[in-house]
């Protein structure tokens, strides 16, 4: 689900067509996910080296292995939906317009 999220961030980027003056505000709010990509990340690493529910959260890897890396991720995720959403490329040059 949590790769699902990205990959859904991606296409949708990369089908909007965007305002080039919303630049500054999509890397603000990157910036702020990055910010609180740390925080959760941390607090998770707290959560599996807990006794009670540590066990219970190694079990799922996958995830594990995200949330432990979510700073990279969200990085990631974030700079290349930028340049999806503000590349400006035409999908359909003979009718100016975009796919949607």
């Amino acid at each position: 689900m949590i790769f699902a999220m990205g990959l859904s961030i991606l296409i949708t980027n990369f089908l909007v067509k965007s305002n080039p003056a919303f630049f500054i505000i999509y890397l603000f709010v990157v910036i702020v996910a990055i910010i609180a990509s740390v925080y959760l990340s941390n607090q998770y690493e707290t959560f599996m080296t807990n006794e009670i529910i540590g066990t219970s959260l190694s079990e799922f890897t996958g995830a594990s292995f995200i949330m432990l890396n979510l700073p990279l991720w969200t990085t990631v995720i974030g700079v290349f939906g930028m340049i999806f959403l503000f590349a400006g490329i035409l999908r359909d040059r003979g009718l100016g317009g975009s796919v949607i």
